[in-house]
């Protein structure tokens, strides 16, 4: 669970509900790594998302640490607080197991049934 901190812009989902369009989008982000490690966003609340991925680390305090980093950097440019970045995370996904599937071959037809 997250916590927020409005110093820090980190969020948590269980006092300040998101869209589901932007759970969605951090979903899908985080599930494209698939490496096993840590990761943290930084992202806008509205649409569009300007979603940033800071390297992800074995160890969340240290993907911690840089995606704070960044989202201090981000945010010092930009004076609104509407406007600025909210860090979300941590975020892990196990690595890909290695078990693709082999095809012998792809074969696409029309709807008379000539073959593509």
């Amino acid at each position: 669970m997250l916590t927020i901190n409005q110093q820090q812009n980190e969020f948590n989902f269980s006092q300040e509900p998101i869209s589901a369009q932007l759970a969605r989008r951090l979903g899908e982000a985080a599930d494209g790594y698939r490496d096993g490690r840590f990761h943290y966003f930084l992202t806008k609340r509205e649409f569009p998302f300007e979603l940033i991925a800071p390297q992800g680390s074995s160890s969340v305090e240290e993907a911690l640490h840089t995606a704070r980093t960044l989202l201090s950097e981000k945010n010092s440019a930009i004076p609104d607080p509407k406007w600025q970045f909210i860090l979300a995370g941590p975020f892990n996904t196990k690595a890909e197991s290695g078990l693709a599937i082999d095809f012998d071959h792809i074969e696409l037809r029309y709807i008379k049934g000539e073959v593509a």
